[in-house]
């Protein structure tokens, strides 16, 4: 009888195995591919975000939990991570709707998001081209509340729509980027995502600054070669002309894990925010324009273990 009980364990065991190993193919299989033209890009989250908007009670105390149960409880894997890792709440969601609500109720993100997904589609073919070993994981659009334009990790990449406006008399009068840059941020995004799924640990090991800027640095580049735009057109417009002192600032900083003022910050005056964004361009670029082999070069670049080493290799001075 023990005999009989032990294999039933074992055969228990073995079915739940297999379940979970089918279960995470299935999962693999129908949010990530390898060809660019089957990539999922779903609008599950705005859609709703919507439809919830349109349905808010009266009473602006319920909105709170109005919100937490209609939007966020059922929200997509995309939202649950963004949810997770901005602390998205009801409350937040309920406030920003609050100081606009007429303008949220005839707002229709779904429309503008959807009108730039043959850009996407674009920059998504273009990267294929690039890297063609290149997994392409789900893009996800989320209505968060003006934290961060997009992130990516192993739900996939998400946008947060309404951090992007068609015009300037819709209903995101906080927006402070068009829709035309959407496609840029997707291919940001996907460059880090493989990056990370490539060399995980290169990848997340504590950086400094060098390492810092030249992965920011790669995405920017790689996205402009893949669709023709990256996400820090300002940064670059004010620094080009100053890129010989920008260099000789950041060198003094290379070695230091303290990013100051030169990443995910606004700085004081005239400054704009993201340099050290384009100080890492200008280094990934450097590498390229010197290689005779482009197509080894995008794959170096891609699997970056020793960021000193690949400055060196660039030769990159400052634009002189």
């Amino acid at each position: 009888m023990r005999g009989w009980t032990k294999v039933v364990g074992l055969s228990v065991i073995a079915a739940a195995v297999a379940t979970a190993l089918a279960g995470m193919l299935w999962f693999s299989l129908y949010d990530y591919t390898f060809t660019a033209a089957r990539t999922r890009v779903v609008y599950d989250d705005v859609e709703r975000f919507e439809s919830v908007i349109a349905r808010l009670p009266s009473d602006e105390r319920s909105w709170p939990i109005f919100l937490d149960e209609e939007y966020l409880a059922r929200g997509t894997r995309g939202l649950r991570r963004y949810q997770a890792r901005y602390g998205l709440t009801g409350e937040l969601l309920a406030n920003m709707v609050a100081v606009d609500r007429r303008g949220w109720r005839s707002c229709r993100l779904t429309n503008y998001v959807r009108a730039v997904e043959g850009d996407i589609r674009r920059g998504l073919a273009g990267f294929e081209a690039l890297y063609p070993r290149a997994l392409f994981p789900a893009v996800f659009f989320v209505v968060g509340r003006h934290r961060a334009g997009g992130m990516n990790e192993a739900a996939g990449i998400v946008v947060a729509a309404e951090l992007y406006r068609d015009d300037l008399t819709n209903c995101n009068r906080e927006a402070t980027h068009t829709s035309s840059e959407i496609p840029c941020l997707v291919v940001h995004e996907l460059v880090h995502f493989n990056q990370a799924t490539r060399s995980p640990i290169d990848y997340f090991r504590p950086g400094d600054n060098l390492a810092r800027a030249v992965k920011e640095g790669s995405a920017d580049f790689l996205a402009e070669l893949a669709v023709g735009c990256h996400i820090n057109a300002e940064a670059h417009a004010w620094g080009r002309a100053r890129e010989a002192e920008l260099w000789q600032a950041f060198q003094k900083i290379l070695d230091s894990r303290d990013g100051g003022d030169w990443f995910y910050v606004k700085p004081e005056g005239q400054r704009p925010q993201d340099l050290g964004y384009f100080v890492g361009y200008n280094i990934v670029r450097a590498f390229y324009e010197r290689a005779a082999d482009k197509e080894r070069a995008v794959q170096q670049i891609m699997n970056i273990a020793d960021y000193g080493a690949f400055l060196a290799e660039s030769g990159y001075a400052g634009g002189n």
